[in-house]
C-alpha cells in the first residue's frame, strides 16, 4: 500500500510508474500506427493495409502465412476482414488542433517537443470492437486462444481499460518535452486536466502490478510539491487543477510548476517555438520539433580536429527540425523541414535546388517504386568527400590518389564531371524477375563511354555492343554469386539508361516519345501533395496497386476477399522534397512513406540516451584523467624523492616553457600537458577538461608533501553526476552528488566508494 512521507507524497512501485506511463506508451504506439494508417484517407488506409497483410519489405507479395492461417482456421480471414472494416467505418479519430495551450508554458530551454492527440477514446473503441468480435466469432476465439498472447490478455485488457479510464482525466493534447538549461536534462509529459479525481485513480494501478518492486513514482499536488524537500528521488507526477505533469526528476517538475505560473510565452518566443506555433494555424494532428543546434552541442568532441570534421559535413549548421501530420483537402498529409543557420554546405548541400525532374519522363507508370533526385555536381560532391575524409584521416587522400592510379582515371575529371547529378531509380520487385531501371543525367556521352570502357577493361569484364532501335546498346556480364548479373545500358537524350534487359530501356524511350510516362500519368499527378508540383529536388513515389492486382491471382478465395476491398480503394503515396538555400522541406501524402514521424519518435528515445551518453563519456574521461594524475605523481615522487608529491597540477605541468631538458624542474616537471597542468592550476584552483573540473591539493610541510588529494567534479550538473577523488594510495574513489565548490581533504576522500 502507498504511504505518505513528511511532504505528503505518495510512493508507488516501479511497476506502478510503468502503469502510469501507459497513456504515453499507448499514444506513442498510435502515433506510429493510427496517424499513418487510421487517419489516412480510405485509399491511403488500403495502401497501408496491403503492406501490413501481404507485401514484404521488397514490395513482393508474401502470402504463405495467410494461406497457412486460412487452412488451419477456415473463415478466420473473413473475421479479420470484418474487424478491419469495422475499424475503418466505426472508429473516430481525434481531429486537428488549431492551437496549443501547453506550448507557451514550456521553458525557453526546451530542445525537444512533440504534441499528439489523446487517443484514449480511439483505443477504447478499437478494444470494444475486438472484444465483441472475439465474443461472437468462434473461429476468431479459437485462433486467439492458441496464440502466445492469450494467457496474458486478461491482464493486458485490464491495463488497457485503466489506460482508457486515465485518458478521460486528460484533455485533447498530450505533450512530451525535453529541456536543457545547464542543469540536469529534464523530460516532461504534460496534459491539461479534463476533470478532477486523477490522484485518487493512481493507486488502483498497484492492484494489477508487482507489489515487490521498489518505489519510484511520487504523486504531488502543488502544495505538497512546494513543501517537499529538495532532491526527491524518482519519477514525479504533479496533479494540478489545470494540468497533469509527469517528470523524470523532482527538480524539473518543481521548476516547471513555478515558472508556468508566470504566464510568459517563453518557449513560444524562441525561433523553434514560434515555428511550432505556426504549425497549429491550419490544423495539426501530430506536431513535433527538435532544436538540433542545442542538441548537437551536447555531443562530446575531444579535439579541434573532431570539431572541424563535424563542421565540414555541414551538420554543424543545423538549427532545428520540425514535423507535422495533418489533413489537407480531405487527404492525409505530412510535412517536415530541416533548417540551417547558414547556406547549406558539405553533405547538407548535396541536394540541389528544386527544378524539373525530366528523367521521370523515362519512368514507367506501372512501377511500384520510383525515386528521383536532383543532386549538385557529382564532381563538387567528390571534393566535399575528399575534404571530409582528409579531415578524418589525412592519409585517406593518399589512398584516393592510389586508387585513381590503379584505375587509370581521374575520378573527378574522367567520370564524375560527365554526370549532371540527376538520378532516377525505378523498381517493380513484385515481379517473379524483379524489374528495375537506373537513369543518370549525362553531360558528355562519348567521354563517359570511353571512361567506362577503360574501367571495365582493367577489371577484365568484356563489353558487348549491339544495335537496337537505331541506338548503340552495351551489355556487361557482372559476377554476382552463383548467377551472374547481366546489365544493359545505352545513352539517349542526355541520359544513361541502365536495366537488366534492353526491352525495359526501349520501353522507357517509347514512354517518353508517346507522352505516357509516369511524369504524365494522371495517377502520379493526382498523388502529388495538395498544392505542390513535381518541380522539386527529389520525389519518392510508391504504388503497389497494379502489382497487387496481378498478385491477387495467386490467393485463395478467402485471402482474395480479405484484400479485395482494399485493392479497389488503393492509391499511391508520393513524397516531395525541396532544397532551399537554408532549409530542406518535405511534403508527403498519407503516412506510409513518411520517415519523419519515425525519426521524431526515435529522437524521443535517442535524446535522453544522447545526453546520458555524454555524461557517461565525461565521467569515464574524468576517472581516466585522475589515473593520469596519479601516474604523474608517482613519477614526480621517484624523480624528486625529497619533495615526495607535487602540491598542485601546475607543478606537474609544463609551466610557460616547452619542456626541453633544461626547463624540467621540480616547480614545473612537465609530466602533464598544459590543458591540465597550466600555470594557473595551483592548489584550490579548478582547471577544466572534458566537462569536468580538476584540482590537486598537497598535504605539505615546507617543500615536502607527504600526501595529496586529486579531485574531479562536473563542470555543471548536465556534464556529470559523479565526483571522483584519489590520494597517495592511488585508488580512484567516487561519490554521487552535487558539483563540488571546494576540494575535499585526503581523509574525506578515503571515505568515498572505491571504483571497481
Amino acid at each position: 500500500m502507498p504511504y505518505k512521507d513528511a511532504a505528503g507524497s505518495r510512493r508507488l512501485s516501479q511497476s506502478s510508474s510503468v502503469a502510469t506511463l501507459w497513456i504515453a506508451t499507448a499514444v506513442t504506439a498510435f502515433l506510429l500506427s493510427a496517424t499513418s494508417w487510421c487517419q489516412s484517407s480510405p485509399a491511403a488506409k488500403s495502401q497501408e493495409s496491403h503492406s501490413v497483410y501481404a507485401v514484404g519489405v521488397n514490395g513482393k507479395v508474401q502470402n504463405d502465412w495467410l494461406q497457412d492461417l486460412d487452412k488451419k482456421y477456415p473463415g478466420l480471414l473473413n473475421e479479420f476482414a470484418n474487424i478491419q472494416s469495422r475499424f475503418s467505418k466505426e472508429i473516430q479519430y481525434p481531429g486537428p488542433r488549431l492551437q496549443s495551450r501547453l506550448l507557451p508554458l514550456l521553458p525557453d530551454s526546451t530542445i525537444f517537443y512533440v504534441a499528439i492527440p489523446n487517443y484514449g477514446d480511439t483505443l477504447h473503441q478499437a478494444i470494444q470492437i475486438f472484444d465483441q468480435e472475439l465474443k461472437e466469432s468462434a473461429v476468431l476465439s479459437d485462433w486467439f486462444q492458441h496464440t502466445d498472447f492469450a494467457a496474458s490478455w486478461p491482464k493486458v485488457r485490464e491495463g488497457l481499460g485503466k489506460t482508457y479510464e486515465l485518458s478521460q482525466y486528460l484533455a485533447d493534447e498530450i505533450v512530451l518535452a525535453a529541456s536543457m538549461d545547464g542543469k540536469e536534462p529534464g523530460f516532461l509529459i504534460l496534459a491539461e486536466s479534463r476533470k478532477p479525481g486523477l490522484a485518487a485513480l493512481i493507486p488502483q494501478f498497484e492492484k494489477m502490478l508487482d507489489e515487490k518492486a521498489k518505489p519510484s513514482l511520487r504523486v504531488f499536488d502543488p502544495e505538497q510539491l512546494t513543501a517537499a524537500k529538495d532532491n526527491v528521488p524518482g519519477t514525479v507526477l504533479l496533479v494540478r487543477s489545470d494540468l497533469v505533469v509527469l517528470g523524470n526528476d523532482f527538480a524539473s517538475v518543481r521548476r516547471f510548476n513555478s515558472e508556468s505560473q508566470t504566464q510568459s510565452r517563453r518557449f513560444a518566443s524562441t525561433e523553434l517555438g514560434d515555428r511550432l506555433s505556426q504549425g497549429y494555424h491550419d490544423g495539426a494532428i501530430v506536431l513535433g520539433g527538435i532544436d538540433l543546434q542545442k542538441l548537437l552541442s551536447q555531443i562530446p568532441m575531444k579535439t579541434a580536429q573532431d570539431r572541424a570534421l563535424f563542421q565540414s559535413t555541414g551538420a554543424g549548421d543545423l538549427k532545428f527540425a520540425v514535423w507535422k501530420h495533418s489533413q489537407s483537402s480531405g487527404q492525409a498529409a505530412s510535412e517536415a523541414e530541416l533548417t540551417f543557420a547558414g547556406p547549406r554546405r558539405g553533405i547538407a548541400s548535396w541536394l540541389a535546388a528544386s527544378g524539373p525532374l525530366e528523367s521521370l519522363e523515362l519512368a514507367s507508370p506501372k512501377a511500384a517504386m520510383v525515386a528521383s533526385l536532383r543532386l549538385k555536381s557529382p564532381a563538387d560532391m567528390f571534393e566535399d568527400i575528399k575534404n571530409i575524409a582528409g579531415g578524418a584521416n589525412p592519409g585517406s587522400l593518399a589512398m584516393i590518389s592510389q586508387m585513381q592510379q590503379g584505375l587509370g582515371i581521374d575520378l573527378k575529371q574522367d567520370l564524375l564531371s560527365k554526370l549532371t547529378g540527376e538520378l532516377t531509380i525505378e523498381s517493380d520487385a513484385t515481379q517473379e524477375e524483379p524489374e528495375w531501371k537506373v537513369i543518370l543525367g549525362v553531360t558528355d556521352t562519348n567521354s563517359l563511354q570511353q571512361t567506362l570502357n577503360g574501367l571495365l577493361a582493367r577489371a577484365g569484364v568484356p563489353v558487348q555492343q549491339y544495335q537496337a532501335g537505331g541506338l548503340a546498346f552495351y551489355s556487361v556480364r557482372l559476377p554476382n554469386g552463383p548467377k551472374p548479373l547481366t546489365v544493359h545500358y545505352t545513352f539517349a537524350g542526355g541520359y544513361m539508361l541502365i536495366a537488366p534487359n534492353s526491352a525495359l530501356i526501349t520501353e522507357a524511350l517509347q514512354l517518353r516519345a508517346s507522352g505516357t510516362s509516369l511524369a504524365r500519368s494522371r495517377t502520379f499527378i493526382d498523388s502529388l501533395p495538395h498544392g505542390h508540383s513535381a518541380i522539386a529536388s527529389a520525389i519518392f513515389y510508391q504504388n503497389f496497386g497494379p502489382s497487387m492486382a496481378r498478385s491477387m491471382k495467386q490467393f485463395s478465395p478467402d485471402i482474395s476477399r480479405l484484400l479485395a476491398g482494399m485493392k479497389d480503394m488503393n492509391t499511391p503515396v508520393t513524397m516531395c522534397v525541396y532544397g532551399e538555400d537554408r532549409a530542406i522541406r518535405e511534403v508527403s501524402t498519407g503516412g506510409n512513406m513518411d520517415v519523419a514521424a519515425i525519426a521524431l519518435i526515435g529522437a524521443a528515445v535517442a535524446i535522453p540516451n544522447l545526453l546520458h551518453s555524454k555524461v557517461a563519456a565525461n565521467e569515464a574521461a574524468a576517472a581516466s584523467t585522475l589515473r593520469t594524475v596519479n601516474t604523474a605523481q608517482v613519477t614526480y615522487a621517484t624523480t624528486y624523492p625529497g619533495r615526495r608529491y607535487a602540491p598542485d597540477l601546475a607543478t606537474l605541468g609544463p609551466g610557460s616553457g616547452n619542456c626541453s631538458t633544461n626547463e624540467v624542474t621540480p616547480k614545473h616537471a612537465c609530466l602533464l600537458d598544459s590543458s591540465l597542468g597550466a600555470v594557473n592550476c595551483t592548489a584550490g584552483m579548478w582547471c577544466n577538461k572534458n566537462g569536468y573540473r580538476f584540482t590537486v591539493a598537497g598535504a605539505c610541510h615546507g617543500l615536502t608533501c607527504g600526501d595529496y588529494v586529486a579531485i574531479a567534479t562536473p563542470a555543471n550538473a548536465s556534464s556529470g553526476t559523479t565526483n571522483y577523488c584519489s590520494v597517495s594510495d592511488f585508488k580512484i574513489r567516487l561519490k554521487k552528488g552535487p558539483v563540488l565548490l571546494s576540494p575535499v581533504s585526503p581523509a574525506e576522500c578515503r571515505l568515498w566508494l572505491p571504483v571497481k
